[in-house]
C-alpha cells in the first residue's frame, strides 16, 4: 500500500486558501471621510482623511455580533486542513462542514464589500475582490470534489496503453 495522495479537490482548495491568505494582506478597502470643522471661517478648511482596510485590521456587524475579518482568513485555512487530514487519512470533517465553513467566508466577504460600498465613501480594494473570488473558487472545489485516491503507486496502468 502506498502513500495517501492528496484529491485534486484538496489541490484546488488548498491553491483557494493560499489566495485568500495572500490577499489578507492586500488592501481591501478605502474609507474616505473628514474631520469637523472647528471654526466656520474659510481660512480652516476640515480635513480629508483616508483609512486603508485589509483582512487584519478591520471587523463587520452583523445584527449587533462584530466579526473580525482575520476569520475568514482562519476558515480558509480551516477548510483546507480538513481537507487534508480527510486525504491522510487522519480524520474526516462532518459532510457538509467544509462547505458550510467557506459559504461563511464567501458571506464574510461579501458583506464587506457591501459594507464598504454602501456607506457612500468607501471603496472596494484588490485584496477584497481577491478573497470573494478564492472562496467562490473553494466551493467549486468542494462541490465538484476530486479524483479518487490512486490504489498504488504506479503512473500507469497496463490496460492506458492498449
Amino acid at each position: 500500500m502506498g502513500r495517501p495522495t492528496p484529491t485534486s479537490r484538496t489541490i484546488g482548495v488548498t491553491a483557494a486558501a493560499a489566495v485568500v491568505f495572500i490577499a489578507s494582506f492586500l488592501p481591501w478597502g478605502t474609507i474616505r471621510g473628514t474631520t469637523p470643522q472647528p471654526f466656520k471661517i474659510d481660512s480652516f478648511p476640515a480635513m480629508e482623511l483616508m483609512f486603508s482596510v485589509g483582512g487584519w485590521n478591520s471587523h463587520i456587524n452583523v445584527l449587533g455580533l462584530i466579526l473580525p475579518n482575520w476569520l475568514v482568513i482562519v476558515v480558509a485555512l480551516a477548510v483546507a486542513s480538513s481537507c487534508w487530514l480527510k486525504d491522510l487519512g487522519h480524520w474526516q470533517a462532518p459532510r457538509h462542514l467544509p462547505c458550510v465553513l467557506a459559504g461563511f467566508g464567501l458571506f464574510q466577504s461579501i458583506w464587506m464589500a457591501f459594507v464598504l460600498l454602501g456607506s457612500g465613501r468607501g471603496t472596494i480594494g484588490i485584496g477584497l475582490l481577491t478573497t470573494i473570488l478564492a472562496f467562490g473558487g473553494m466551493i467549486v472545489a468542494l462541490v465538484r470534489g476530486g479524483r479518487p485516491h490512486a490504489k498504488d503507486d504506479t503512473m500507469f496502468r497496463p490496460d492506458d496503453f492498449g
